[in-house]
């Protein structure tokens, strides 16, 4: 074992970054003995950081979640060990999700998905009568949007709607997906919008209509998908929107 300063203070320092609220155990020994501690995420994606006092430079430690309850992407972490409070080196970091832990020195463990990002379902919130939907990017997360789904119920107001999708970064439009389905008086559409390959298909009945948006659409922190309605009526009703995506954190701990 190297021979440091007299006095000189040894720990760790843990950052996370996290879409679940979590404990991350971690565990290790010192010369002095094992030691476990406890580290909580935040369900915000936003990078949480803490400090831990060693006795000593570890000689393994292991990071893992406290239970199974967890799915790749969803959790990442860093390790850093430390001497009198600044950072030495970077023992490990990596996602951590149900039966993959991080170890340092680094083991063989491999994610289930290499290089993929957590596969969630966003929700809009549910907007009042006559508005439009809307869902941001939250911070620290980038989207790669797999489909947006939605629902509008028209009033008896004798007009004809046409919801169109837009996607907006730095607040202008990025992309804008447009729909040609006129939907009149008194009616409930389901709207799915998703890539396609090839020309948009027409609906398949009366109750659902295809909307075609981009292969790979990325979207970053506080970008926006939204409607914007043609002809849109103070009774008209939008559900909620539902957005698969595979998200990624955007700040790298």
């Amino acid at each position: 074992m190297l021979d440091f300063e007299q006095g000189a203070a040894f720990g760790i320092t843990i950052k996370s970054q996290a879409s679940q609220a979590a404990t991350l155990r971690i565990r290790g020994m010192t010369k002095a003995g094992a030691f476990t501690l406890n580290h909580t995420t935040a369900a915000t994606s936003i990078v949480t950081s803490q400090n831990f006092r060693l006795p000593d430079i570890p000689i393994w430690l292991t990071v893992e979640t406290s239970n199974n309850g967890f799915f790749p992407g969803e959790i990442f972490a860093a390790i850093n060990l430390t001497i009198n409070g600044d950072p030495l080196q970077q023992l490990v970091s990596g996602l951590v999700y149900g039966d993959k832990a991080l170890t340092w020195p680094s083991g063989p463990a491999a994610d289930s998905r290499p290089n993929g990002g957590a596969l969630v379902l966003r929700l809009a919130a549910d907007p009042a009568a006559g508005a439009e939907i809307s869902i941001d990017v939250p911070t620290g997360e980038v989207w790669r949007v797999q489909s947006v789904a939605f629902q509008l119920v028209t009033s008896a107001t004798a007009a004809n709607r046409k919801p169109h999708l837009q996607f907006l970064s730095n607040g202008r439009i990025a992309v804008a997906a447009y729909n040609d389905y006129l939907q009149t008086a008194s009616t409930t559409i389901n709207y799915a919008a998703y890539p396609m390959s090839g020309p948009q298909p027409t609906a398949s009945d009366a109750t659902d209509w295809p909307i075609g948006i981009p292969q790979n659409l990325l979207l970053h922190a506080g970008d926006t998908i939204r409607t914007v309605t043609t002809a849109l009526q103070a009774g008209d009703n939008y559900g909620v929107m539902q957005v698969n995506v595979e998200m990624w954190f955007e700040t790298s701990v």
